[in-house]
């Protein structure tokens, strides 16, 4: 049988993932599941039934946010927005909703890079050189762009790497894919790039 412990568990997920559904009033979308929590956002994966492809949201609280934290919400997306390059995470929509705001973009199916590297370890595997090889000129190829862009992303980390499968004719491909644009901004002259930001670590 189930023990009280596993039942009060099964309860606060069930709670947790009800809460999840009621976030957006957007019917168009379905939850399906919880994906990562930060700080003041979380992640979740819904299915779009207009276009019929799952989708990756990102809710963020901006209710006792400072101006730059919500201008950094606001660039994150006019960033996403001029990366149209099949190497970085696709915006499909962006919705303001009281002291909330919906990010809609491309799920990555695989995971982040972090995780890939992880799991890996501890299952005492390993990337075959040509998937290094083919992770790394992708990464390369959205940092390009935004270098053509005038811009710079501050915060490369493999947990910003996300992956995704998609399928080139009869061949499957795990694409990386550049994400969390939160941080990126145009470049200024050496000087105005000094700022420390990005991950401590």
């Amino acid at each position: 049988g189930i023990s009280q412990f596993q039942m009060a568990n099964l309860f606060l997920k069930i709670k947790s993932d009800k809460a999840q559904t009621q976030t957006t009033g957007n019917t168009r979308y379905t939850f399906i599941q919880n994906l990562g929590r930060g700080a003041s956002a979380t992640v979740a994966l819904y299915y779009d039934t207009v276009q019929q492809r799952k989708v990756a949201v990102k809710q963020i609280e901006v209710e006792g946010m400072g101006e730059v934290e919500k201008e950094k919400v606001n660039g994150e997306v006019e960033n996403m927005k001029s990366m149209n390059v099949s190497t970085a995470v696709m915006l499909y929509d962006y919705e303001i909703e009281n002291d909330k705001r919906f990010i809609y973009m491309e799920y990555a199916d695989k995971g982040t890079l972090e995780g890939q590297i992880t799991s890996y370890k501890n299952k005492g595997g390993k990337f075959a050189l040509d998937s290094i090889f083919e992770y790394l000129i992708e990464t390369m190829l959205s940092l390009f762009c935004l270098n053509q862009k005038g811009m710079m992303h501050r915060d490369i980390k493999c947990e910003n790497i996300l992956l995704k499968s998609e399928q080139f004719g009869d061949e499957e491909h795990i694409i990386a894919k550049m994400s969390d644009l939160g941080l990126s901004r145009k470049i200024e002259g050496v000087a105005g790039n000094l700022t420390t930001c990005g991950t401590p670590y």
